[in-house]
């Protein structure tokens, strides 16, 4: 196994990611784990009573099942929305949906408002909590996910307090975010890994800062999902072209050699490797 450069621990939130990131992906406990990057920008702030917060929704949906006995799927769809949406309060945030409060776990708990993939890890946490199948899916810019019960499955929507969703409302999702022309193809149907799931929640913030021009909270984004995700390469690629922007030469060089170490031929090796030349020849010049 290759043996990358890592990422020195700050904190017990880094250190808790990076043990995420060495178990198997189906063991990853992503409630946990999204409570983690919560905790990384509000350090000071213990995360004992959100995680407590997740184990009482569950709770919550086990003891309504025990009453309900669902035997349809439709049914296990009801008693997370009932519990979650409904009881609890949790809805998207329409009026301040870019603020970064809504990808931040913690925030979400707080506010009972966020993002679809934020509210979606909370209905992830609750229906696995129970023994039923969940899993967010590739859907592209709206998080969705799929539950399965006695061999049947559908898909509800976590920003819409859960509610069930047809093929006539994704057609109208998928046309509403990628334009009119788009059509529903298999890949918007594949599941998402834990990691992946994490990865999405964070995306969020990442991209919120790029477009903001606030290249330092962007790339401690980026920091942070290489702690859960340490072999990927496109993460390294980007680190380090945030870091070269923000004059961080040295960590830059790190970031860039990780990721030639990982990637194979492609369109972006050899101007990543050029770079690497540059920002060297950089720190020669000027002694940094």
């Amino acid at each position: 196994m290759t043996v990358l450069v890592s990422i020195p621990t700050k904190n017990q939130a880094q250190e808790e990611l990076r043990a995420w990131s060495e178990v198997p992906d189906d063991l990853i406990d992503i409630g946990a784990a999204a409570l983690a990057f919560g905790a990384l920008r509000h350090p000071r702030r213990e995360t004992v009573s959100y995680r407590e917060h997740l184990d009482r929704i569950a709770a919550e949906v086990a003891q309504m099942a025990q009453t309900v006995r669902p035997v349809r799927v439709e049914q296990v769809a009801g008693l997370l929305r009932e519990v979650i949406a409904m009881r609890h309060g949790y809805e998207g945030d329409e009026e301040t949906y870019d603020s970064p409060d809504n990808a931040n776990l913690m925030k979400v708990i707080d506010r009972r408002k966020g993002l679809p993939v934020a509210l979606g890890i909370i209905y992830l946490a609750a229906a696995r909590a129970n023994g039923w199948g969940a899993v967010g899916l590739n859907f592209p810019e709206h998080f969705l996910i799929r539950l399965e019960f006695n061999g049947r499955r559908l898909i509800i929507d976590p920003f819409a307090r859960g509610e069930v969703v047809a093929v006539p409302r994704l057609r109208e999702l998928i046309k509403t975010r990628l334009g009119p022309e788009a059509e529903l193809v298999p890949e918007f149907y594949m599941p998402l890994s834990n990691k992946d799931v994490l990865l999405r929640l964070q995306n969020n913030l990442k991209l919120r800062y790029l477009r903001a021009g606030m290249d330092e909270a962007a790339s401690e984004i980026l920091e942070s999902m290489l702690l859960l995700t340490p072999d990927r390469a496109n993460l390294w690629r980007e680190f380090g072209n945030t870091l070269a922007r923000l004059g961080q030469e040295h960590r830059a060089i790190v970031a860039l050699e990780n990721y030639l170490t990982l990637t194979g031929e492609d369109t972006t090796r050899s101007h990543t490797a050029s770079l690497v030349e540059q920002l060297k020849a950089l720190t020669a010049i000027t002694g940094a």
